[in-house]
Formats: structure tokens, C-alpha cells, sequence
């Protein structure tokens, strides 16, 4: 409501005079993301949910996966919020980010109480809890700005897409901050979408390898190896923002399983192999597929491969085993089936510790590639949607390409903190590390598909053509979303941690 000639005393008058937009919309935004709605009720709704899954006499059945999600995503909105008091904390104010919030509780609790209605089954039909709880949530997306409202302030205010024509923090460490400015300055003045290309068959990979070589000059190999074998020694914290860098640019290594698994794990041995990895010289990549003949990223290129044979972890040279090319989604990552010849290698590690560690740090690598691809996936369609003109206006500016563009940035900027958090937990010693992590590939590789798709579809025509670079991007997406676990993967070892049945019964 707005008040004209209305008389207000000086001591009265909030931000000074002429400011009281500013205000509106600093209060608004406190509402919104904030204080309408704390992450502790979210917390306690996820937990009765599964209280009721839980009591259902044969648990949730083929609900099972949508109630992990739900508690994915309580948690997830508990990370956010805590990005956002961090923000606040350091000075910053939170600004239109609370739009993402409001967008993303008003329809978490709608999912939540559906959710609970259908495991009611017919019981939900009797007025309760739930059914006064999913009624009262159909009001959220409405009241306190309605969600297209917020998806608009979302793609003018954050993606900066044009207003239409018609109405309608986890802070860094600074180590690991320092390392990840240092490899992109070294990315951002030679990596782009021809580079890319010459990953794929075809193209000139040693172009490729050295600008590995120049990452590896900077310390990006040996982030998490000690110092004491000649890495940086810092931990899993440092991996997020890292390997965030790398997938923006997108070059065509084997990151994760480099810097994430492979050159710790040659650290921990002792391998006379350590040095050339940690150069650059020689590509490294690994595999936790078990089996006599596993796919392998970046076998056909790598020189060496750290393979899972049993509940062993064993180093092979490429001339030990026997890749054979696969066509991959992306070429460039150079996937080969390989097979591992009984009693070859070198014994790096064993046991299930070993092997815990291993996945949850090629898992927590390969979701913070998929945030870096998701960065250059909008920039790419917001700039494009910015130029490109229909019916005398910028597409950016239509309604639909706006929503569909904020709601990407939502996934987004909400897996983020995720992952982050999977990153401390590791790093920690946490025991809900493995959990922590599988919500976070959940989120990421969700994210990734879900902005592959939109940057396509808000490029139109020239977004189906795979000589388009976002295709560069969008297929490493697709490639790494599978990758170290889809997203249902690690739904249902989400589902399994918190005890929830599956269809059989089991937990």
C-alpha cells in the first residue's frame, strides 16, 4: 500500500528521506528469506515424515526415493539459509537472494505434505496433521509475493535478465579460495570451447595436457596431497571451490579422479609415480567400478589407472591392461572398457576404509565439476537470451524464459551450500559424511540436468545443434551427472541411511 502527502515526523522516517523503497524491500526480503520461515520447521516436517514412512507396514514402498528427497531438501534449505546469515555476518546483505528462498520453502512444503498424503493412502482423505498442514502450504507460494513474483525479481535482479515490456554462505577458506583464483587465471586466459574440442577424437589432446601441466604448476594436482610428499596439504574443503573452477571451464582431464583420489592415494603408498602426476606429465585417472571389464573415463588417454579389484585399490601402467575406446556422451572424456590382468598392478590401498574414502571423494569432486558447469551454462544462456530479439524485445525479457531461467539458478544456487557442506563433513571426520555427500551428488547432478535442459530449450534452434559450444558443456554434464552415482543412486543410499524401506522390505 502506498500513502501520498501523508505527514511523517523526521525521528520517525526509516533509511532517510526518498529511501523508503529500500526499505520495503529490505524488510520484504528479511520476510522472505529469513524469518517467515525457519529451517528448523522444515527439519521437524522431514522428520515426522519419516516417522510416518517408517510406520507403514511395509515402510514406503515406491515412495521410498520421495522421501529421501524431502529430507534432502530440508536439509538443503537449512545449508542455504546458513549461506545467507554467513552473508549478513561479513557485511553483505542478502538482497534478492531471499527470493530464492521464499521460492524454494513455500514449495518444499508442499512436497513435504503430498508426500505424507500419499503414504497415508486412503487414510489421508481423514482430517489431520497432514491434510491441515498440506491445505495451509498451498498458501506459500502465494502470500509474500507470489512465486512468479519471485521468479521474476530472481531473473531481472540475479541473472540480469531484461524487465518485459507487459506486467508480468558457506564462506571459502582462504586457502582453498587462493588455489582456485590461481587456476583460474590460468583457465580464463587459455581454456574455452576450442580447447574443449580438442579433447574429442579427432582433435589435438596435447594442447589439452599442457594446459594441465600449467594447472599443475599452480598446485591444482596436489591440493590434498601433505606437504611432506609435496602437495599443498590442505583438505576436502578445498576440492569445492577447485574443482567449481574447473568444470566452468570445462577442459577435458580427469579432475575428480586426479586431484580428488588418485594423487592422495599415490601419496598414502608412497608411489615412485606421485612426482609425474603431480607435474602433469603423466594423466592419472581411476575407477571404482568393480569388474574384469570396467568402463573407465580417460582410460584411452591416461597413462595410468588406479583400478578397484576386490576391496583392493591397485595402480596399473596403460601397458598393463587392455583399453578398449567407448563412445561416450562426451567425447572428450575419453572412456575406454578395461580389463585388469590377475595379479598385475601395484597395491595402493585395501579394505572397506579405503574404498569408503575413495567414493566419497570421487563423489564430492564430480559434484563440484557439475556446479561449475551449471555456472557456465547460465552465463552462456543469459547472455544469450539478453541479445536474441523476438517480436521487437529480447527473449530474455518473456515471462517464460525468465521463470524457467530463475528456477535453474534455484537448483543451483541450493546445491551449492550442499556441497560445500559434504566438504567440511569429509574433511571433519563426521559420521554422516557418506549421507552429506550423497545429498550433495543428488543435488548437483539434479542442478546439472535440470539447467542442461532449460539452457537448451531458452536457446531454441541453435541450441539443438551440437556445433553450438553449450553442447560442450550440456554433454559433460549429462556424463557427469551418471558419474560416481546418478542422482537415484544416491537417493536410495540416502533412503537407506535414514531406514527407510525399499519395496522389498529391506532398509
Amino acid at each position: 500500500m502506498f500513502l501520498d502527502e501523508v505527514l511523517v515526523p523526521e525521528d520517525a522516517v526509516l533509511g532517510g528521506v526518498g529511501q523508503g523503497w529500500s526499505v520495503a524491500m529490505a524488510t520484504a526480503g528479511s520476510e522472505r528469506g529469513l524469518t517467515l520461515r525457519s529451517p528448523g520447521r522444515f527439519l521437524h516436517t522431514a522428520e515426522r515424515l519419516l516417522a510416518l514412512a517408517r510406520s507403514r507396514p511395509d515402510g514406503p514402498g515406491p515412495l521410498r526415493e520421495r522421501v529421501a528427497q524431502c529430507w534432502i531438501e530440508a536439509q538443503a534449505y537449512q545449508l542455504f539459509t546458513l549461506a545467507q546469515v554467513t552473508e549478513l555476518v561479513e557485511g553483505r546483505p542478502v538482497g534478492a537472494e531471499s527470493s530464492l528462498n521464499k521460492l524454494f520453502w513455500s514449495e518444499l512444503d508442499i512436497r513435504l505434505h503430498q508426500t505424507a498424503l500419499d503414504l497415508l493412502g486412503p487414510e489421508a482423505e481423514t482430517e489431520g496433521p497432514w491434510s491441515k498442514g498440506f491445505q495451509f502450504a498451498l498458501s506459500g507460494p502465494v502470500y509474500a509475493g507470489t512465486n512468479e513474483i519471485q521468479r521474476t525479481v530472481v531473473a531481472e535482479r540475479l541473472l540480469g535478465l531484461p524487465r518485459g515490456t507487459a506486467a508480468m554462505r558457506f564462506a571459502v577458506a582462504e586457502e582453498g579460495a587462493a588455489l582456485a583464483a590461481a587456476a583460474s587465471g590460468v583457465l580464463a586466459r587459455v581454456a574455452g570451447p576450442e580447447l574443449i574440442r580438442e579433447g574429442w577424437p579427432g582433435g589435438r589432446p596435447e594442447l589439452v595436457d599442457a594446459v594441465w601441466r600449467r594447472l599443475a604448476a599452480v598446485g591444482a594436482t596436489a591440493a590434498l596431497v601433505p606437504e611432506r610428499a609435496g602437495g599443498l596439504g590442505l583438505d576436502e574443503n578445498a576440492l569445492t571451490p577447485l574443482l567449481t573452477e574447473l568444470g566452468r571451464y570445462g577442459l577435458p582431464v580427469p579432475a575428480a579422479e586426479t586431484v580428488a583420489v588418485g594423487a592422495p592415494l599415490l601419496a598414502a603408498a608412497g608411489s615412485p609415480w606421485l612426482e609425474p602426476v603431480l607435474t602433469g606429465e603423466i594423466m592419472l585417472t581411476v575407477s571404482q567400478n568393480l569388474g574384469g571389464e570396467a568402463l573407465v573415463p580417460f582410460a584411452a588417454r591416461a597413462g595410468l589407472l588406479v583400478l578397484r579389484t576386490g576391496d583392493q585399490l591397485r595402480l596399473y601402467t596403460r601397458d598393463e591392461v587392455a583399453p578398449e575406446p567407448v563412445a561416450s556422451v562426451d567425447g572428450s572424456r575419453a572412456l575406454a572398457r578395461v580389463t585388469a590382468p590377475p595379479g598385475a598392478g601395484l597395491l595402493l590401498a585395501q579394505g572397506p576404509a579405503a574404498l569408503a574414502t575413495l567414493r566419497r571423494r570421487g563423489v564430492l569432486g564430480t559434484a563440484a565439476l557439475l556446479l561449475g558447469l551449471c555456472e557456465r551454462m547460465l552465463e552462456l544462456t543469459v547472455g544469450y537470451v539478453k541479445e536474441r530479439r523476438q517480436f521487437g524485445a529480447p527473449v530474455g525479457s518473456f515471462q517464460a524464459v525468465k521463470h524457467a531461467l530463475a528456477d535453474a539458478l534455484l537448483a543451483l544456487r541450493f546445491a551449492g551450500p550442499a556441497v560445500l557442506a559434504a566438504g567440511w563433513a569429509q574433511s571433519a571426520g563426521e559420521p554422516d559424511a557418506a549421507l552429506r555427500t550423497s545429498m550433495a551428488k543428488v543435488l548437483a547432478s539434479d542442478a546439472a540436468r535440470l539447467v542442461a535442459r532449460t539452457a537448451i530449450q531458452c536457446h531454441g534452434a541453435i541450441g539443438c545443434t551440437t556445433e553450438y559450444e553449450l553442447h560442450l558443456y550440456a554433454k559433460r554434464a549429462w556424463a557427469l551427472a551418471a558419474a560416481w552415482g546418478g542422482p537415484d543412486h544416491h537417493r536410495e543410499l540416502v533412503a537407506g541411511e535414514l531406514g527407510l524401506k525399499s519395496a522389498g522390505g529391506r532398509t
